[in-house]
């Protein structure tokens, strides 16, 4: 009789730990997924989302080469300009 419980749970840690590594391979399968959906078409990866305001620090305001750049990404993508503090 014990080596029959042994056997069963054996097999239900490896069932266990089967499914725990078909939960993780999903998750990761998702944030993959997540992640080359935020790529532009150069590769580059954009940690805005579509629809956000363009954010500047404060310091990168003051510069007016900075400033006009953001300003003119945020006008062409029609979402506003928003200048953040220097956290």
């Amino acid at each position: 009789m014990k080596g029959l419980k042994d056997k069963n749970d054996e097999l239900l840690d490896k069932l266990a730990k089967q499914k725990a590594e078909d939960n993780h391979s999903k998750l990761l399968a998702a944030a993959e997924s997540q992640y080359q959906a935020r790529l532009d078409g150069n590769g580059v990866y954009q940690g805005r989302k579509a629809g956000d305001s363009i954010k500047i620090k404060k310091p990168d305001a003051r510069s007016v080469s900075k400033y006009r750049e953001a300003k003119a990404l945020a006008e062409k993508e029609g979402v506003p300009l928003e200048i953040v503090a220097n956290d």
